[in-house]
């Protein structure tokens, strides 16, 4: 097998490692065996410089990118997969190279059963099904890739390196920090096939409380629900009838007060 990466090539600048890092192997003994992939695509992240980064804020999760290079940073993703990163530039600045993809060489059979598919692009083309088919999980979080048995090796660079903007992030979606082996069947993303959009859903808005008609002589004290007192409720107030004004053999108006439920008049009052 290749001799391992030392400490040294990760700790250059993320840029320059991440392009070096095509062609090389990413390898993991494990108890079913050794299972080794060729990596052919990697993005590189550039620390606060980088507003897609992790790092971009420095949080208990994002602690681990300031830390020696050479140091393995998986967290999980979209709450399905984890995915694998390689911490890079000299400890205390902060930078990380996510392995995308690889071509399945060693343990071929194993990482098929664990992705349950032979398809070799299947089984490491993408973040997380490199991941699982070589059976790394939340528990390698700063595992050491240099002298562990998750470890990187050296290999031949390949013919032609494309760098193309990154996929799968929502800012600084135009640095052409994705790097590729263009020859490679295993790419997450084929090169010159655009990334498919999502339909557009119409937003659903809440419905309306509907208008309740306003009944004529309907009126009243509102309560606390909306709804009109008890008394005032399901009846049209009582409009008293107009009572013609009598005059005084003076002339002067006689004040005639209101007729009772009787019908009758009350004693008119003289002015």
């Amino acid at each position: 097998m290749a001799p391992r990466l030392p400490r040294t090539f990760f700790a250059r600048p993320t840029i320059v490692v991440a392009r070096d890092l095509l062609g090389c192997y990413l390898v993991h003994e494990t108890s079913h065996g050794r299972l080794c992939g060729r990596l052919v695509e990697v993005e590189a992240y550039l620390g606060p410089r980088d507003p897609a980064s992790h790092a971009y804020r420095r949080t208990p999760r994002s602690e681990v990118m300031w830390g020696p290079p050479g140091t393995a940073y998986v967290y999980f993703s979209y709450g399905n997969h984890a995915c694998l990163n390689v911490v890079t530039e000299p400890e205390g600045i902060a930078g990380a190279v996510l392995l995308r993809a690889i071509e399945p060489v060693d343990g071929i059979d194993e990482m098929a059963r664990r992705r349950g598919t032979g398809v070799p692009r299947l089984i490491g083309g993408g973040p997380g099904r490199l991941t699982e088919a070589l059976g790394v999980t939340l528990a390698d979080n700063r595992a050491d890739l240099v002298r562990g048995p998750l470890y990187l090796a050296r290999g031949a660079a390949p013919r032609r390196i494309v760098a193309t903007p990154r996929i799968g992030i929502s800012v600084a979606t135009d640095v052409p920090w994705r790097f590729v082996d263009s020859d490679s069947p295993c790419l997450s993303r084929p090169l010159g096939r655009r990334p498919r959009k999502r339909p557009e859903v119409p937003r659903r808005r809440g419905r309306r409380p509907r208008k309740r008609p306003e009944v004529p002589g309907r009126r009243g004290r509102r309560t606390r629900s909306g709804r009109r007192s008890r008394a005032r409720r399901g009846r049209r107030l009582r409009k008293r009838p107009e009572v013609p004004r009598r005059r005084g053999r003076s002339g002067a108006p006689v004040r005639q007060s209101a007729p009772d439920r009787s019908g009758g008049r009350g004693r008119a009052a003289r002015g």
